[in-house]
């Protein structure tokens, strides 16, 4: 049995727990409604990490791993790294490369089986409203497509903008949307709408879950995210 020191304490689990109720009511109603709207419920699976070398330098590696299914019906393995320059602490810029094997399925951006390689320059600035953390992130990618009997390039713009608001005990709510630019026409590429309960398991781990809407000209797909997010420290002297 929990006991209480005090009421305070109680009455912040009690608030903490009806907010993550609500939230999870919330994306269970979005999964409810995505899938009277499709057929299938796909999933990402989200590994990200930011490895601090210097004061001012970190390592960023990411991996995903998308199914078109739940967990089921491989879509597409993703693989980014590089090099970010924290010019303030609140302004982070990046450059690096990328590598993608992608599947072919119905609404495949290119129509079949792809590889493809990246080149990208990223800019990242965060702020902070009351307890919100916003942060603000434009990306510029030049991306080498090569498919069965054809090889591509497509250069494009993408623009997120996300808020995540800490909760008690630990959890946070995030919210976030993404508009991708082709640099020609047809210009729109996608969007991808992000809505999700986190939790802080350590000042250095987090992980969160959530739902994602991707939206193409043509199609629209309704993924459940899980994403784990942790930081590491390479420094000699800290």
């Amino acid at each position: 049995m929990i006991k209480f020191r005090k009421r305070a304490d109680y009455n912040r689990l009690n608030k903490t727990f009806k907010k993550g109720v609500t939230i999870l009511l919330l994306l269970v109603s979005f999964f409810n409604y995505a899938q009277d709207q499709e057929d299938l419920l796909g999933s990402w699976f989200i590994l990200s990490g930011s490895n601090k070398i210097s004061n001012k330098f970190s390592i960023p590696t990411l991996s995903i791993l998308r199914h078109y299914k739940l967990i089921s019906n491989y879509e597409f393995a993703f693989f980014r790294t590089g090099l970010t320059y924290a010019v303030k602490k609140n302004f982070l810029t990046t450059v690096g490369v990328a590598y993608l094997d992608s599947e072919a399925y119905i609404g495949n951006e290119f129509g079949g089986h792809t590889k493809q390689f990246w080149v990208y320059e990223e800019l990242v600035f965060k702020s902070k409203y009351k307890n919100t953390l916003i942060s603000n992130r434009i990306r510029l990618e030049s991306r080498w497509i090569d498919k069965v009997g054809e090889n591509l390039v497509n250069n494009r713009i993408r623009y997120r903008l996300q808020a995540k608001i800490p909760l008690e005990n630990s959890f946070y709510f995030k919210i976030s949307n993404e508009y991708f630019v082709n640099l020609k026409a047809p210009h729109f590429n996608q969007n991808r709408f992000f809505i999700g309960l986190g939790y802080n398991l350590t000042k250095s781990v987090k992980v969160d879950v959530g739902y994602m809407k991707n939206t193409f000209k043509k199609s629209n797909y309704d993924r459940i995210q899980l994403a784990v997010y942790f930081k590491t420290d390479f420094r000699k002297n800290k």
